[in-house]
């Protein structure tokens, strides 16, 4: 759903032809009606924005010039249909204090100013975290006035899920007892495999949806490969330190490859669920941050188990 974009529309605006001295008089006249100062916006005779210059740098000016001589004609601007989030780091990547809203004839409609933009990165940020928790953000504000029964509804049904999928990767752990019974270390490194998969998957996840959430578009096929090969390296990584440290501290070489190509083709085949889930989930209209909690946590953690053991059973048994 298309968040309510918070447009000031007393602002400070000027037309190209108009002299230094007069804007200068007209603002100080005018100062206290302005939502904000930051900037003053020019327009030209069809009323369309053709320039904008600081406050700062137009009181600076001592010659009685057009303001069209020293506004900036390259603007940065948004629509009012503009996701919120992209106008704000809009903002922060171009260092400017407001950015002006324009309809499709280019006409200023106003600004959205700082502070609501540091609003705006607040509640993202606070969005973002809340739904990597697997919850819904939109309950949170009045999440104290709700009754015990909604509040156990609103939580129960991500725990739920983590909860079988915990039972399932019991019962996978189950059968293969007798891997386990030959060599009873393996069990010591699970939580390591199913944690280094996780890691590396809510990374990828994590940075990906922000991708999305910034940019128009995110080209898949050229960010996934990106994102692979950076996981091949950390994969490469891991796997030395492994078997470096299972050589020296438990001295089996074998234990080392075991956990270190368990580890590797887990990193692999999280990047690519964390990569896949929020892709699939934006095809479906849906927000690609409701994926990137505890669903693809269980799934992670599902196969990360079975890579573990099956990799322990070729070379055990």
């Amino acid at each position: 759903m298309q968040k309510k974009l918070k447009i000031s529309k007393n602002i400070p605006i000027c037309y190209s032809n108009e002299k230094i001295s007069d804007i200068k008089k007209y603002l100080f006249d005018k100062i206290r009606d302005y939502d904000t100062i930051d900037y003053i916006y020019v327009l030209n005779k069809d009323e369309t924005l053709e320039g904008v210059i600081s406050s700062h740098e137009m009181f600076s000016i001592t010659s009685d010039s057009l303001i069209k001589d020293h506004s900036i004609k390259k603007i940065v601007k948004a629509h009012k249909h503009t996701d919120p989030e992209k106008i704000a780091y809009l903002a922060i990547n171009n260092n400017i204090k407001s950015v002006p809203i324009v309809n499709k004839k280019n006409k200023l409609i106003g600004v959205v100013k700082s502070e609501t933009i540091l609003h705006i990165l607040y509640k993202e940020n606070q969005e973002d975290f809340l739904y990597l928790e697997g919850i819904n953000p939109e309950y949170v504000d009045k999440i104290k006035d709700l009754s015990i029964w909604k509040n156990f509804t609103l939580r129960v049904p991500w725990i739920i899920v983590g909860l079988i999928g915990g039972l399932f990767a019991a019962q996978i752990i189950g059968s293969f007892e007798s891997v386990l019974q030959e060599e009873l270390m393996i069990a010591a490194f699970i939580p390591l495999v199913a944690y280094i998969a996780n890691a590396v998957g809510s990374q990828t996840q994590t940075l990906y949806i922000r991708s999305l959430a910034i940019h128009n578009e995110v080209p898949m096929l050229k960010y996934s490969i990106k994102q692979i090969l950076i996981s091949f390296l950390i994969a490469i990584a891991c796997w030395i330190v492994i078997m470096i440290i299972s050589s020296i501290i438990w001295d089996s070489q074998l234990l080392g490859v075991i956990v270190g190509l368990a580890v590797f083709c887990s990193i692999i085949l999280a990047t690519v669920f964390a990569l896949l889930i929020p892709f699939i989930l934006m095809k479906l209209d849906k927000d690609p941050a409701i994926g990137s909690g505890p669903f693809t946590t269980i799934i992670q953690d599902i196969l990360s188990v079975l890579i573990y053991f099956y990799i322990a059973t070729l070379l055990i048994l």
